[in-house]
């Protein structure tokens, strides 16, 4: 995961950090931002400087379609070792480039739902961590369990991906989510999170890397109690029916328990939707599971 999608995942997970006293503008969560340089302004001139005015806006028309052309061909190559070696790092959401420093980062095959046997295990430290990932005939693909030290207030976050771990490289920035967020999150969402259920925040991406907008998800089990919130400008919404551009939801009050998520959207403006990627993983009471979906 990329940092810029671990920045996304400050709406999809702890936005209720991202709008304090940073600003969800500060982390790139909210409405203002830009991956790009502020234009100079246009020299007003004096006496017999004409200057340069600035251009008039225009309309930019909508946002182009999602990158889908991997669809159906997206598959990790075989593996070619036994172990692959994973390196990244951690951070809380408040503060996602700043290191998390004495962070259990464990790896479990996705069938050891108990967590009873640990594949690798790393505490963090300024540089981040690695690991060492068993691979079989078709790599890794299990998930990995990040927890901070006794009194620290970090809360124990699952991460899954729906490609298996083939060869060595890089996961990317991994978020660890703060007890205050996980309390203040459920009312910015206008919802109530039961500690008898569980939370997922998905970050979705096109074949590009890039936040896939227009998404909506389908849980394969759900009661009463569960809401989905789809993230606009770094804030799980109540009115929101889609993904934006950052590509990032949250199910609150997800039944405890294996849950398929499956993810589908419209190719162009416009078409039917259709189904891009799916994730199954395992739900634990009053515990945050976050995932990174790629188009199968």
């Amino acid at each position: 995961m990329t940092e810029k999608h671990c920045i996304a995942l400050c709406g999809a997970l702890a936005v209720a950090a991202c709008v304090g006293p940073l600003g969800a503008a500060a982390l790139g969560c909210g409405p203002g931002t830009s991956g790009g340089t502020d234009a100079a302004p246009g020299d007003a001139g004096g006496a017999g400087d004409s200057g340069t005015d600035a251009a008039p806006a225009t309309d930019a028309g909508p946002p182009p379609p999602p990158d889908l052309s991997c669809l159906g061909m997206n598959l990790p190559p075989p593996p070619v070792s036994a172990t692959a070696a994973v390196v990244f790092t951690v951070g809380e959401a408040v503060t996602p480039g700043v290191a998390e420093i004495g962070v259990t980062v464990d790896a479990f095959d996705r069938a050891d739902v108990a967590g009873t046997t640990v594949l690798d295990s790393v505490l963090t430290d300024a540089t981040g961590g690695s690991l060492a990932l068993p691979l079989g005939a078709a790599g890794w693909d299990g998930y990995l369990r990040l927890s901070g030290m006794p009194g620290d207030m970090l809360r124990t976050t699952y991460y899954y991906q729906n490609k298996a771990v083939t060869a060595d490289g890089d996961l990317g920035a991994l978020i660890i989510v703060g007890e205050t967020s996980w309390i203040v999150l459920p009312g910015i969402a206008g919802v109530t999170q039961d500690p008898g259920y569980g939370a997922v925040g998905l970050q979705l991406v096109d074949c590009a890397g890039a936040g896939l907008p227009g998404a909506t998800v389908t849980l394969s089990a759900s009661d009463a109690m569960t809401v989905v919130r789809y993230v606009s400008d770094g804030i799980p919404n109540e009115q929101g029916t889609a993904t934006d551009q950052e590509g990032s939801l949250v199910v609150f009050d997800a039944l405890v328990g294996p849950l398929t998520l499956t993810l589908s959207v419209s190719p162009v403006m416009g078409a039917p939707p259709v189904a891009v990627g799916a994730i199954t993983l395992d739900v634990r009471a009053d515990a945050l599971t976050a995932a990174f979906v790629t188009p199968d």
